[in-house]
């Protein structure tokens, strides 16, 4: 994957490893956040008698129900010693932005290819794809680092079966947003790898398979008299 600087001046973008490693209990929090919110979609179906899952709504009972879960979760995460771990930004359309040191994650539905979605006519999306961010390189701005960092947008996007199952989440950091030579946006990504997937059932394995035993069957033989009429004397 080709993974271009936004910047000659910006530093290097870090891995999906060093990412997750950083923010594991966030990308924990945040799947526990989905899930409630994937599992609120039948239970709303099923209130509303409806005969099937509004799909244009679904995203948006997701969104407010994750949304609820982590602002509770953010609240809960204070320590004595340092403030919450994680700040949730009430943005329009029930929008989730979620801001950790170094950090700003939105959380957003996948696309039907199961990718990172486009950030539509949005300019504010379109610059959170593209990393637009001023970095000011004043020593007091560095936190001993050699020069000023960037605070590093990522994106989470989570993957559903047509049942609403939480099938996937996935991570990934966006470099650049445009079209391509065909006239396609895209979206190009330093990486976009699955942090949690679904378990599925193990198949059953029979070590021991039960053999059949040998029976002793008698056979009848049909002698032809059994016609229904009385034999002859």
């Amino acid at each position: 994957m080709t993974t271009p600087n936004p910047s000659s001046n910006f530093p290097d973008p870090p891995s999906f490893e060093t990412v997750q490693g950083k923010l594991k209990p966030l990308l924990d929090t945040i799947q526990e956040a989905v899930g409630e919110g994937t599992l609120h979609v039948p239970e709303y179906t099923k209130w509303q008698a409806e005969a099937a899952i509004d799909y244009a709504l679904a995203p948006n009972l997701v969104r407010h129900k994750a949304k609820q879960f982590l602002i509770s979760s953010g609240q809960d995460a204070k320590d004595e010693e340092e403030g919450p771990g994680f700040d949730t930004e009430h943005i329009p359309n029930n929008g989730l932005c979620l801001t950790t040191p170094g950090y700003k994650v939105r959380v957003l539905k996948s696309s039907d290819e199961g990718g990172v979605p486009l950030p539509g006519t949005s300019t504010t999306r379109q610059n959170f794809y593209n990393q637009l961010q001023a970095l000011i390189d004043f020593p007091e701005f560095r936190n001993g680092n050699e020069r000023v960092q960037p605070t590093w947008n990522l994106i989470v996007h989570w993957t559903v079966d047509v049942k609403y199952n939480l099938l996937k989440l996935s991570l990934a950091l966006p470099i650049h947003f445009s079209r391509n030579e065909l006239g396609k946006w895209i979206v190009e990504c330093a990486f976009d790898e699955p942090f949690w997937t679904r378990s599925l059932p193990k198949p059953i394995q029979i070590d021991d398979p039960i053999q059949p035993t040998n029976l002793d069957i008698q056979i009848e033989e049909d002698t032809g008299e059994q016609t229904g009429e009385e034999p002859a004397e």
